[in-house]
């Protein structure tokens, strides 16, 4: 529906309605996200949808961010992660409520 595989909405209820770890719930959704993403490639690329010459350096700046993501998050203390998630899910709760009722 928004383009976003729907994370923002799982990792929230994961957390706070089945009380799954935060860390957990980050984890469960990305797997959802990359099980569908990687089962529909191949119909996509069939089509003519994916450009390799965008998809490849795309693909491995995720991987980059991903990796120092994996060094940087041990530091980080997760009162401070939490406060940033819910900041970012209330900036795009007011956005999208913003979109819907100016159009």
């Amino acid at each position: 529906m928004l383009g976003v595989g729907g994370g923002f909405i799982k990792v929230p209820v994961m957390y706070a309605v089945m009380e799954v770890p935060l860390g957990v719930a980050t984890a469960t959704s990305n797997l959802m996200v990359g099980m569908t993403a990687a089962a529909s490639l191949f119909v996509y690329y069939a089509r003519g949808d994916v450009y390799p010459l965008i998809a490849v350096p795309s693909s491995l700046g995720i991987f980059m961010g991903a990796m120092l993501a994996m060094y940087i998050t041990p530091h980080l203390r997760a009162q401070w992660l939490r406060k940033a998630l819910i900041a970012l899910l209330f900036f795009i709760g007011v956005y999208m409520l913003a979109k819907t009722l100016l159009r």
